[in-house]
């Protein structure tokens, strides 16, 4: 799912608070201009001996602090990709969309584990559109292969109805055994079928 931000135009920045996690390695950030290779920002972008990479048509710059770094468009010229990775369940962070007319934050955004990518994508000679991509909750398969286990369980039980002695009893104590699991298991892929639909509120919210 790709949701829009909003627009950025010259000497607009998007501000990324958790400048202390990428450093510490917590999340990893790269860059991409004009569909180039990714360039790691620890490794390959960032240099230790100035706060603000010139990196083509943007200016990457960390706050004294280390707690901001600020992606700040020189021109409107090459697109820009930023690609995250954030771990899962960590706390949901914000980036910040700044209008250095003003020299005030338009908007805020949380960004979670499910947000992998941020694209400055050239509108006009004058503006980009910033997109943010979510990754969906991959529940559908794990719902499939418990319908699939839980109607083999159903088949079974019909067909232990024709036999007798002691194996049909064995049997339906494992059977006994696995239907509390199963109940459990159909519970939490409810709680990850509810989880996406409120992520997809929460960022259909967040950039409306």
């Amino acid at each position: 799912m790709i949701y829009e931000l909003g627009k950025l135009f010259n000497r607009d920045a998007i501000k990324f608070n958790f400048l202390s996690d990428i450093l510490d390695g917590k999340i990893k950030i790269s860059f991409s201009l004009n569909n180039s290779s990714p360039e790691d920002y620890l490794t390959r972008v960032r240099s230790p001996e100035s706060r603000v990479k010139v990196y083509g048509n943007f200016n990457i710059s960390e706050s004294p602090d280390e707690k901001i770094l600020t992606v700040r468009a020189a021109a409107v010229d090459a697109s820009l990709k930023i690609l995250l990775s954030i771990p899962e369940n960590f706390p949901c962070k914000i980036i910040s969309l700044y209008r250095s007319a003003n020299k005030s934050v338009e908007k805020d955004f949380e960004l979670s584990n499910l947000n992998d990518k941020i694209e400055i994508v050239k509108l006009d000679p004058e503006s980009y559109s910033v997109k943010i991509e979510a990754k969906p909750v991959p529940v559908s398969q794990i719902q499939n292969e418990f319908n699939e286990i839980n109607s083999r369980v159903k088949a079974d039980e019909e067909i232990l109805k024709y036999y007798d002695g002691d194996i049909k009893q064995e049997i339906q104590k494992i059977l006994g055994d696995i239907k509390p699991k199963l109940s459990q298991a159909e519970e939490k892929i409810r709680s990850l079928i509810t989880a996406r639909e409120d992520e997809t509120k929460r960022i259909e919210a967040a950039v409306k």
